[in-house]
């Protein structure tokens, strides 16, 4: 899914976010975001990439949400995680 909750109001973003879960038990669910408080809400996985100087982007960091969001091994993802850039 891209962007699956870009252009909604809170409450709707809720309700899919509720369907999400409930299917991730299912299925593998792969979602596209720039929203980190909704990755790190439904998120069992998550990875950061970006934009190479000179090619196509790269996978900086990947592994559990919760370690990804909680610590960081990537100077870059932390960055992005505080807003420093994007």
């Amino acid at each position: 899914m891209d962007e699956p909750t870009g252009s909604l109001d809170p409450i709707a973003t809720k309700h899919i976010e509720e369907v999400v879960q409930k299917l991730s038990s299912r299925v593998t669910i792969v979602i596209v975001t720039h929203n980190l408080q909704q990755a790190g809400r439904i998120a069992d996985y998550c990875g950061l990439m970006l934009m190479a100087e000179d090619g196509p982007g790269e996978l900086i960091e990947s592994g559990s949400a919760q370690a990804l969001f909680a610590q960081p091994t990537d100077p870059r993802t932390q960055g992005y995680i505080e807003g420093k850039f994007g």
